[in-house]
């Protein structure tokens, strides 16, 4: 695949999962919007650095980024576990009450 096609590529999942954060009322969405978007960004981040001279940087770049992201994937949905046991809804709207 052509750099240029992998950051069209790119831009195309960030300003989905922008669309997702934006419309979706569910903790669990937006969270998988989230993701959807550093997935963008890593294949923007890998197209790019993929242009210069070959080597392995953009692969272990990408497989670093990668691992933080599943890592912030399961701490979400532990948060969001929390919260619907406690509020008994993922609505975006009961976390406000989350307030003191």
């Amino acid at each position: 695949m052509p750099p240029d096609h992998a950051l069209l590529l790119s831009t195309v999942l960030v300003f989905l999962g922008l669309l997702g954060m934006l419309v979706r009322r569910s903790l669990l969405a937006v969270l998988m919007s989230l993701h959807v978007m550093i997935g963008g960004i890593v294949l923007a981040l890998v197209a790019y650095t993929g242009r210069g001279e070959p080597g392995a940087s953009a692969a272990s770049f990408a497989a670093i980024v990668s691992i933080v992201a599943i890592l912030e994937l399961a701490v979400g949905v532990a948060l969001v576990v929390a919260f619907f046991r406690n509020r008994g809804s993922t609505a975006i709207e009961r976390a406000g009450l989350l307030r003191w």
